[in-house]
């Protein structure tokens, strides 16, 4: 479940994932569609068709993070933070293509937070950031119960 989820969250490896499902990313609506699982990202429709993974809605996972991970967003230091958690509550809103939308960093809600020039900096670097707050909100069962 580690290293399906460490895929998901880099997008070339993701595409590669979905491309290798019999009707691609065509498959992943029908699911999501089926399932009545519109409200959840299309990692959580994969996840819990493959591996049994409860389904949880994105505004779900958004405010978990907020309040399970509130040490490691601390530990970042406060625009860091600030731009992260509202990074956290687009994905609420749409979902891993909202993080990874090229217009992310225009937004009024994350330009309010510092912007990119707030989670600019060599530890971790940005890109690393992005990736860390991926895997943390796609947070598997055990560590949803263990957190």
């Amino acid at each position: 479940m580690i290293e399906f989820r460490d895929r998901w969250v880099d997008p070339n490896r993701r595409t590669d994932l979905v491309s290798a499902l019999p009707h691609g990313a065509e498959s992943l609506g029908i699911l999501q569609t089926a399932g009545g699982l519109d409200e959840c990202d299309e990692y959580d429709v994969v996840a819990g068709e493959i591996f049994g993974e409860t389904a949880r809605r994105k505004v779900e996972r958004a405010e978990r993070l907020e309040r399970r991970q509130a040490s490691w967003l601390r530990s970042l230091g406060g625009l860091r933070a600030d731009v992260l958690v509202a990074m956290s509550r687009q994905f609420g809103l749409g979902g891993t293509a909202a993080l990874e939308s090229p217009e992310l960093f225009n937004l009024p809600t994350i330009r309010a937070a510092g912007g990119n020039e707030a989670i600019q900096g060599e530890h971790p670097p940005p890109s690393e950031l992005l990736r860390e707050l991926k895997r943390r909100l796609l947070a598997t069962d055990d560590e949803w119960r263990a957190a």
